[in-house]
């Protein structure tokens, strides 16, 4: 429960955060900003649980 706690709270930064700079640069709808927002959550989120297993073997 709480990694689905924290992609969601991830995800709602980054979305936020991508709104705010990619509506202001360009010209991507708000679906689309929220389509990238995901594969970035995503992608954040395998590299994070790939660091840890390096760190932990």
């Amino acid at each position: 429960m709480k990694h689905i706690l924290a992609l969601i709270i991830k995800f709602a930064v980054i979305a936020i955060v991508l709104e705010v700079v990619l509506g202001y640069l360009t010209d991507l709808s708000a679906m689309n900003i929220l389509y990238v927002a995901l594969a970035v959550t995503l992608v954040a989120y395998l590299i994070g649980a790939g660091c840890r297993r390096m760190v932990l073997s």
